[in-house]
């Protein structure tokens, strides 16, 4: 299936996650994303209390279904939580825009391209801190019935990862934005990248997501550092 067509089975996949869940008495943790929020441009930075009014398809099916879920942990149905996390990178990362013809181009030997704006700042999570804070939520009695932001790292504009990438690897690549007719040819056969184009709002203005109330729950927690993450990333896919 594509994105769109997967997505519109979602609200039907969660009420059966949820039903399952509550007949085995089990928990369930959800790691969502932060499509839900809205209307652009968000607030700088945005919490969890951000008004909900997405412009996009797929924010309007994410705010559906965490609010199944968070009805049901509220009528007792089941134990839940809901984790988000921001755009990912990092080991594996293979779906990841910094991946997808950026670092993809660079361990080819070729220049980064962005399928985004490469100046304007815009925050990540990298999956190595998103595994560790899903645990620490996980193994928490305090953290459940609740909407969480996971750990970030500062935001970055995308040409700002081009020179980490690069430091990494001892290149001097400058990062290329692409043209629209390269998004649109790519487009034809990536479906990932063809679906882009309604979620563009997050990368033309600051795209700033703020973790606060994890960092007060777990204060001894420190994000990964960017050059670890880089060079784990790297070594992943090499």
């Amino acid at each position: 299936y594509s994105t769109v067509e997967w997505q519109k089975s979602w609200p039907t996949i969660m009420e059966n996650t949820i039903a399952a869940c509550e007949s085995a008495s089990a928990k369930l943790l959800f790691l969502d994303n932060i499509y839900m929020y809205g209307p652009p441009p968000l607030s700088r930075p945005f919490n969890k209390d951000h008004p909900q009014d997405p412009s996009s398809e797929k924010g309007k099916v994410r705010k559906q279904i965490a609010h199944a879920l968070l009805q049901a942990s509220k009528e007792g149905r089941v134990q839940a939580l809901i984790a988000r996390a921001a755009d990912f990178w990092g080991p594996d990362a293979n779906n990841s825009i910094l991946y997808i013809q950026f670092l993809e181009n660079m361990l080819k030997g070729k220049a980064p391209m962005s399928l985004f704006p490469i100046h304007v700042e815009h925050t990540f999570a990298n999956t190595i801190d998103i595994a560790q804070g899903l645990c620490l939520l996980a193994e928490a009695d305090d953290t459940w019935g609740r909407v969480w932001h996971l750990p970030v790292q500062k935001p970055m504009t995308i040409s700002s990862f081009g020179d980490l990438f690069n430091s990494a690897l001892g290149s001097s690549r400058r990062v290329k934005e692409a043209p629209s007719w390269l998004k649109s040819m790519l487009g034809m056969f990536i479906p990932a990248i063809r679906e882009l184009k309604e979620m563009n709002y997050q990368f033309t203005s600051p795209y700033v997501m703020d973790w606060t109330a994890f960092a007060e729950r777990f204060p001894d927690f420190r994000t990964t550092s960017r050059e670890e993450v880089a060079k784990a990333m790297i070594a992943s896919f090499r």
